[in-house]
Parts: structure tokens; C-alpha cells; sequence
């Protein structure tokens, strides 16, 4: 299952760099989509949370939603090797 969103694509200029953005609404209420890692999954240490925050503050976002999972979403060997000490 992937994630679609419908809306307005913009980027927003900030001092830190360009934020790619989509404005779109729920259920009623204008909603800015910035996604933290971008199109092609910045590791965490990569991502420009400066200019994430810049560009949700220029767009007047006055609450922040934000989602995280630990953990790797890739494929892992079928085996597994326990150590006791």
C-alpha cells in the first residue's frame, strides 16, 4: 500500500534550502505536506530539519503532525544465529 496525496506541489524557498511542499486539505482544514526525507529517503542524518521547520513556518503551519518507526523496512536473511555468553 502506498501513500497518495492530492494537492497543490510548490517548494518553498528558506535560508537553509528548498523545502518541496504539497498544500492539500482534510476534512475541511488546509493541510501542508512536507515530507522529512524526501522523494528518494534521506538518511536521518542528511535531512535539512532547518529548512523543514523554516518552510512549515513560512507556510503558517501553527501545529506540526509528525510520524516515526524504528526500525528497517529491508530484507532480512531468513536465518537466525543466537549467542549465548
Amino acid at each position: 500500500m502506498g501513500f497518495c496525496l492530492e494537492g497543490m506541489a510548490d517548494e518553498i524557498e528558506t535560508p537553509y534550502g528548498k523545502v518541496p511542499v504539497a498544500f492539500t486539505r482534510m476534512k475541511g482544514q488546509r493541510v501542508v505536506f512536507i515530507s522529512r526525507h524526501g522523494d528518494g529517503h534521506l538518511p536521518p542524518h542528511k535531512v535539512n530539519y532547518r529548512a523543514i521547520i523554516s518552510a512549515a513556518k513560512k507556510c503558517g503551519a501553527e501545529q506540526v503532525i509528525s510520524t516515526n518507526a524504528v526500525g528497517s523496512m529491508s530484507s532480512h536473511p531468513k536465518w537466525l544465529h543466537i549467542f549465548a555468553d
